[in-house]
């Protein structure tokens, strides 16, 4: 059985030379098979290495995710393509925003959009960077937990210019039926504006309204 395998590995290494010549008389002298030693001494590709520590001098600090924030954009890029067409936009609390707003205006959105459950929508990587981004992200989240999407089609779909800019949209609601309301606001504000001049919407931004108040 031993023999009978070695010979059909030489059989085969035999029938690929006498394939690879064939291919060189048809191409003429313009195809040359490389050698052993070219192949052996070939580049190989190099994935760049990124350094992600924020404080060189203290390593017991955190490492910025940058793979897992990799993982969330192209998981939500596969689910936006898997979604029909007409409920690619996301539902629910978002506040839209840019990471060159002022500190003070984001952090106070995040500390609310992480208690009311709000999700945190940027239109793209911060000054084209996805590292950048991630180190930004972690800057004005501090120990906030939050979601993020880096989704410019929903600044298209909501009609947003400004930033920040609020979207409340109701359960099961279709894209059609939401409040918006673009300002320097904060969260609770819209909310309440929402409850107050939105009867469709008034209980959803209630329920939002109690988890906010609740841990405030």
């Amino acid at each position: 059985m031993k023999f009978q395998t070695m010979c059909f590995v030489v059989l085969g290494m035999v029938s690929q030379i006498a394939l690879a010549q064939n291919k060189a008389a048809e191409l003429g002298s313009e195809w040359v098979m490389p050698s052993a030693g070219a192949i052996a001494n070939a580049p190989k590709p190099v994935m760049p290495k990124i350094d992600l520590q924020q404080d060189k001098s203290n390593p017991a600090k955190a490492k910025l995710d940058i793979e897992a924030l990799m993982k969330q954009y192209q998981g939500q890029q596969a689910l936006a393509q898997a979604q029909k067409p007409g409920d690619g936009r996301p539902q629910g609390l978002l506040a839209f925003v840019s990471l060159g707003m002022p500190d003070g205006s984001i952090k106070n959105i995040i500390r609310q959009a992480s208690i009311c459950g709000a999700t945190l929508v940027i239109r793209g990587f911060h000054d084209r960077s996805l590292t950048k981004t991630a180190m930004k992200i972690k800057e004005v989240m501090g120990d906030a937990k939050v979601a993020w999407k880096i989704d410019p089609k929903s600044f298209a779909a909501y009609q947003v210019t400004v930033v920040p800019t609020y979207v409340l949209t109701g359960p099961g609601a279709s894209d059609a039926a939401y409040s918006k309301l673009a300002g320097d606001v904060s969260l609770e504000s819209f909310l309440e504006s929402v409850q107050l001049q939105d009867r469709p919407m008034a209980a959803t931004a209630q329920t939002y309204l109690k988890k906010l108040r609740g841990a405030m």
